[in-house]
Formats: structure tokens, C-alpha cells, sequence
């Protein structure tokens, strides 16, 4: 009896963990910047602590296919073009896994699971909230929120709303949920997300095939339903001022050059882009999150620029190579189609709004960036979890039951003091860098250069490092400029801006042969989406009085900038934010090179 109580505790103070990370992720802009990944690191290790406490772990198949895409994920990690980035987003991954692995070995009773489900609808609606303030006062004409990109605020809806459906349809109380639909679905309309909406398609089929009796029942709720919907989404639609002062309205076809269809039309290229980088590195591929560095090698236009593959897993090809590909469909395989035979969704509806969820999410993520948000990363994984725990307990035959040896225990107690200390030790690390920013923008150098060095203790982030260069660059001191620069060109290789930063180091020295050959390199690596380069090298040519060569650069990169290009580049996104900054200026200093 004891130890069934001290299980519960265990299993509720789990479930408070969970919760707290859901909530945390949710707002701290979708689970995008330091705080947000150093939670999830922290708060996965202290989930894989209690879970140890437990003294036991259910395994079933699930558990062992993931346990393949997590090994051949780490391996990869050896052929990573950036060991610094892959690494950062292999302990994302390694965490979700953890919180998929300690998850499904419980056993949530249902009071638990209602608990969790409203804490995800309250967070749900929270974000609503904030999103309809940012579109009615914003300028921009689509809802984003707090997550500041409409897609991956969309896919967040792939999980609240089928939940939402299926406890509106099973209710007597509808007055009370009806409006949390109402709301949800405005928002999910509202960002416009229409790969969003094509994902949701068929999660609702299987929604409306297993609650088709409650859907005849409930038919004239949802009638109302939908028309409070489109009323509600054309009010928030004629209060936007963005849309106001252009042709677009709601529910109309966008314009031909709107960003809405630039953004669909390109996505063509970056799969072309990742299948090629595969192709050139089948096993292993360049390492996770080295993408935006080196698909610019293959774009074929300025238009076409991007940091993410915009298909998950075409990303995991080309980053992670073919075998963690096949571990995580085989993965997707068994939750989405073999494990669900196992589980009778007419009797258990809930658990076929978590299964419905993950599938949404899953579906959305062949077409866009979702899963970069860690809130819908995390979502993804403890939704597969839920379902997978009642397919667990459904068919107890086909699981086993796995005690921890010492050897077991000591392996796992270390993976929990790596990723709290990693936690720590990434908060520490974020924030001097942080301050040191704040104290170069001040003009408190010494201070500066201090937090700078505490920013890069135990921690090679080549971010921190070119920043931290180029401020010891400014005042002078070359030589450890130079000893930072040739460090990054070593361990990110193929980063070009790491090679720009060379460039200028040698400059500094006057070295202009090197120089030369940094600038030419960093082209090489990016030869469409920085004129900048094309510009520093067409400035060294002049310094040497090679007037021709120095034409001939930047004609180069000119003939890709069109005037309609560079305007399309600087396309808002949000106020005090575009896409890309000083295109325009470095292009008006190429033509008057060319012009010379």
C-alpha cells in the first residue's frame, strides 16, 4: 500500500513537471530562445530522475524503434559539418525522447489526463488571446501571437482542436466548451496557414468516422457552431488594419506576389535542396541543424533563401542521413497505424484526441517548420506518449517490464547530472552573453569583454565566438581575433560568414592575398543571399587598383537583383523586423562600383 501511494505521488508530481513545461514553452514564445531550451533540458533530466525512482520502466516496441532513431541520431553527431549545432539540437531531441519514454511508462488515471488536457486548452486560449490583441492592433494579416510565425501557431491548433472537438461533442455542457471552439478555431483560421488546414483534414475524418453517432446527435450544435466561427473570423478580419489598408480580405484569394504564396512557391526549393544534400551525404548526412548552412551551396535563386528545410523529414535525411530517417518513420508507422489497431477509439475517445493530434502535427510537418518550436516538439511527443501508454496497458502482453541494474541506474544518473548541469550551464552562458552585448552597446568595454569570456566558458557556441571577434577586432586586439576566427573556420566549416570574419582579420593584418581568399571562400559557401560579400571583395580589388575585376564581381551578384528581388527580400514580417537588412545599401554600393 505504501508503495502504491508513494507511485502516485510519484506519477502526480510528474504530471506537475509536464504541466509546468507545457505552460513554460507555451508562452516563452513558443518554446523559441535560450530560457525555453534550457527548461526543457533541465526539466527532462529531473523527469528521468523520478522515473528512476520507480525502479522499473515498461518497454514496448515503440520504445525500442525510438531507442534506434536516438542512437543513430548520436552518430550522426561524428559527421556533423558543426558539432557545436548539431549537438545544441540532439539534446532537444535526446530530451523529448526522455519525456516519450518516461510518459508512457505511466499509467495516467483519467482524472490525471483531464488535468492535462485542460491545462493544454487553458494555454490554448491564453495564446488566443494575446494573438487576437497582436492582429486587431498589428500589421501584419496574419495571427501569430506570441509564437511571431503563423505556421508552427497553426500546427499548435493541430493539437488543441481535436481535443477540444471531441470533449465539445461528448459534453452536455456545451455552453461552457462551445466558445473555446469558437475561439480555436478562429485563431487557427486566422493565421492562415493552409498547409496547417490540409494537416487538419484528415485528423478530422478520423475525428468524425469514430464520433460519427455524437456528430448526428450534435448536428445542429455545430451548425451554430460554424456560423459563430465565421462570423467571429470576419469581425477579427475587418478589425485588422493591415488588411484593411490592402485589397486582401478574408477568405479571399491572395495576390500573386503576396508573401502568403511566395512563401508556398519556394518551399519547392528548399526540398529539392535537402534531397540533393542528401544524395551528396546518404548515411550520416551534414548533422542536425547545419541545414541553413549549407543548403545556400545548392539554392538556385535569392528568392529561394531560407534556414529551414520546411519538410521534417526531409530534414532528418540530409541532416541526420538515411538510417535515423528509417527509425523515426518506422517510428511514426507503428504509433499512427500499428499501435492504434490495439486501442478502440469509440470506447475511449479521449485517447483518439491525443493520437488525432500527433497525426495533425505529424502531416503538417511534410510541409512546414513546426517542430522548430519546442512547444510543438514537446506537444508531439507527450500526445504519442499518452496514446502509447493506453496501448501499453491494453495489451500488457507485448510489453515488458525492465528493472534497473547498477550498472543501468549509473548511466541514467549521469545522462540526469549532464542535462542539469547542461541546463545550468547554458543559462550562465546565455546570459553573459546577453550582458555582454548590453554592456559593447554602452561603451563598457572592459565590462564587455568580460562577460564575453564568460560566455564562451566550456561552451564553443560559434555564434558567441564571431561576435566576440569582431568586438576584439574593433579595439585592436587582431591577433586574438585571428586565433577566434581560425577556430571557427575549424570547427564550422562551412559557415561562411566565419570566412567574411577572416577576411577582415586579414585586412587588419594586411594580408590582402588571404583576405581575398576568405572573401572568394565565403562566396563560394553563400553565393546568393549576402551581396556583402561581392561587396568586400570588389572593395579589395579597388584597394589594389584591379578596376575590372573588381566590375566583374559585383556584375556577378547584380544580374540576381532585380529591383523586384530586393524589394521581395525586404518583405515585412512585423513591424521593426524584415527578412533581411542592408540588401538594398549593399546593392546600391555594388551598381556604383559597376558605374565607376
Amino acid at each position: 500500500m505504501f508503495k502504491k501511494e508513494k507511485l502516485q505521488q510519484t506519477n502526480f508530481l510528474i504530471l506537475v513537471l509536464l504541466i509546468v513545461l507545457i505552460v513554460s514553452l507555451s508562452l516563452l514564445n513558443g518554446g523559441r530562445g535560450y530560457l525555453a531550451n534550457n527548461l526543457l533540458l533541465f526539466l527532462s533530466g529531473i523527469l528521468l530522475l523520478l522515473a528512476i525512482k520507480n525502479h522499473k520502466f515498461c518497454l514496448g516496441k515503440a520504445h525500442y524503434i525510438l531507442f534506434g532513431f536516438l542512437f543513430f541520431s548520436a552518430l550522426s553527431l561524428f559527421f556533423s559539418f558543426s558539432a557545436y549545432n548539431s549537438f545544441a539540437y540532439f539534446l532537444q531531441i535526446f530530451s523529448v525522447g526522455i519525456l516519450f519514454f518516461v510518459v508512457s511508462s505511466l499509467h495516467f488515471s483519467y482524472k490525471d489526463l483531464k488535468i492535462f488536457i485542460n491545462v493544454v486548452l487553458a494555454t490554448a486560449f491564453i495564446l488566443c488571446l494575446i494573438g487576437f490583441y497582436f492582429y486587431i492592433t498589428g500589421h501584419y494579416s496574419r495571427l501569430t501571437s506570441i509564437f511571431y510565425w503563423p505556421n508552427p501557431f497553426a500546427g499548435y491548433f493541430l493539437f488543441v482542436i481535436p481535443l477540444g472537438l471531441i470533449i465539445f461533442l461528448k459534453s452536455k455542457k456545451k455552453v461552457f466548451i462551445a466558445p473555446l471552439l469558437i475561439i480555436f478555431f478562429t485563431a487557427f483560421i486566422l493565421t492562415g496557414s493552409r498547409g496547417a488546414f490540409l494537416a487538419f483534414a484528415i485528423p478530422l475524418i478520423f475525428v468524425f468516422y469514430y464520433q460519427r453517432k455524437n456528430f448526428k446527435r450534435n448536428f445542429h450544435w455545430l451548425i451554430c457552431l460554424i456560423l459563430l466561427i465565421i462570423v467571429f473570423a470576419s469581425l477579427l478580419s475587418a478589425m485588422n488594419t493591415s488588411l484593411n489598408a490592402s485589397s486582401t480580405k478574408f477568405f479571399s484569394k491572395p495576390s500573386s506576389d503576396s508573401l502568403l504564396d511566395a512563401s508556398s512557391g519556394i518551399r519547392l526549393s528548399y526540398w529539392e535542396g535537402a534531397w540533393h544534400i542528401f544524395k551528396d551525404f546518404p548515411l550520416f548526412g551534414i548533422g542536425f541543424n547545419n541545414f541553413q548552412d549549407v543548403y545556400p551551396s545548392y539554392q538556385t535563386s535569392p528568392l529561394n533563401a531560407g534556414k529551414y528545410a520546411h519538410n521534417f523529414y526531409l530534414k532528418i535525411l540530409a541532416e541526420a542521413g538515411i538510417f535515423t530517417f528509417l527509425f523515426f518513420i518506422f517510428f511514426l508507422i507503428y504509433i499512427f497505424l500499428i499501435a492504434k489497431k490495439k486501442i478502440d477509439f469509440n470506447k475511449k475517445p479521449i485517447i483518439l484526441g491525443f493520437w488525432a493530434g500527433a497525426l495533425g502535427s505529424g502531416l503538417h510537418c511534410f510541409l512546414d517548420i513546426d517542430w522548430h518550436w519546442s512547444a510543438n516538439l514537446v506537444l508531439f511527443f507527450l500526445f504519442c506518449a499518452c496514446f502509447y501508454q493506453f496501448v501499453l496497458h491494453a495489451d500488457n502482453s507485448k510489453y515488458s517490464i525492465s528493472k534497473f541494474s547498477k550498472i543501468t541506474k549509473s548511466i541514467l544518473f549521469f545522462i540526469v547530472i549532464f542535462l542539469v548541469f547542461k541546463a545550468g550551464h547554458g543559462l550562465f552562458t546565455d546570459y553573459s552573453f546577453a550582458q555582454a552585448c548590453n554592456y559593447q552597446d554602452t561603451g563598457s568595454f572592459s565590462q564587455a569583454e568580460k562577460y564575453y569570456h564568460q560566455s564562451l566558458f566550456l561552451n564553443p557556441n560559434p555564434n558567441y565566438q564571431r561576435f566576440f571577434a569582431y568586438f576584439l577586432l574593433t579595439n585592436g586586439k587582431i591577433h586574438q581575433a585571428e586565433i577566434l576566427s581560425q577556430k571557427l573556420k575549424r570547427t564550422d566549416s562551412h559557415q561562411a560568414l566565419n570566412y567574411q570574419l577572416s577576411g577582415y582579420v586579414a585586412i587588419n593584418k594586411n594580408n590582402l592575398i588571404q583576405a581575398e581568399q576568405e572573401f572568394k571562400q565565403a562566396i563560394i559557401l553563400d553565393p546568393l543571399n549576402r551581396p556583402v560579400y561581392y561587396l568586400d571583395l570588389a572593395r579589395l580589388y579597388l584597394a589594389q587598383n584591379r578596376k575590372q575585376e573588381a566590375k566583374s564581381i559585383a556584375n556577378k551578384i547584380l544580374g540576381y537583383y532585380s529591383p523586384d528581388v530586393i524589394q521581395n527580400r525586404m518583405g515585412l514580417i512585423l513591424p521593426q523586423q524584415t527578412i533581411t537588412s542592408g540588401i538594398e545599401k549593399d546593392i546600391v554600393e555594388l551598381q556604383k562600383i559597376v558605374d565607376l
